[in-house]
Order: structure tokens, then C-alpha cells, then sequence
């Protein structure tokens, strides 16, 4: 996963907070795992590897009336992952 910078993301409202790439990141991708307790879809994830690699690993329950190629889609996979990325404002001020 590369770093995100204020050229990649312009609009990123972080940097206005004085947030550097490597704080950005660690801040969205904390070290340890982390298991997610939703009784509709138990999940884990957390970083591995060495953490200059920045790699990320995301897994959550696909049931058995779900077809795992189409959970495994972009639009499906995001579907569940990106509301964990997604921070409220008021946490940083």
C-alpha cells in the first residue's frame, strides 16, 4: 500500500491538522489485529509483515447463502470494508 501525501490527496483534511503520510496511515491502519464484533458480519484485520511493507489484511464472514466469488467482488468486498476506513471529523477536532 503506498503512503498517502497531500499530492495524492489533496483534499485530505488531515493535513490541515499538521498529520504527516506515515501518521495518516498508522492512523487508518493500526498496528495489531482487530477483531470486529458485528453480530451481522464478524470480521478481523490488521497489519503484517514488516511495517515499511504497509500490508493490510481484511477478512469477514461470508454465509452460506452468499455466493464468496461475488462477496470476493470489488464492489461487494468495499462494500464492508470502506465504512471501517471512514472516520468521523469530530474524533480529530
Amino acid at each position: 500500500m503506498n503512503l498517502p501525501t497531500p499530492e495524492s490527496h489533496p483534499d485530505f483534511p488531515l493535513w490541515k491538522l499538521g498529520f504527516t503520510p506515515p501518521q495518516v496511515y498508522d492512523t487508518f491502519f493500526p498496528q495489531n489485529f482487530r477483531f470486529i464484533g458485528n453480530p451481522d458480519r464478524p470480521a478481523v484485520c490488521g497489519t503484517f509483515g514488516l511495517r515499511d511493507e504497509r500490508l493490510w489484511r481484511f477478512e469477514f464472514v461470508v454465509e452460506r447463502d452468499e455466493d464468496p466469488q461475488e462477496m470476493a467482488s470489488y464492489k461487494c468486498a468495499t462494500g464492508i470494508i470502506f465504512p471501517y476506513l471512514t472516520h468521523p471529523g469530530r474524533i480529530y477536532g
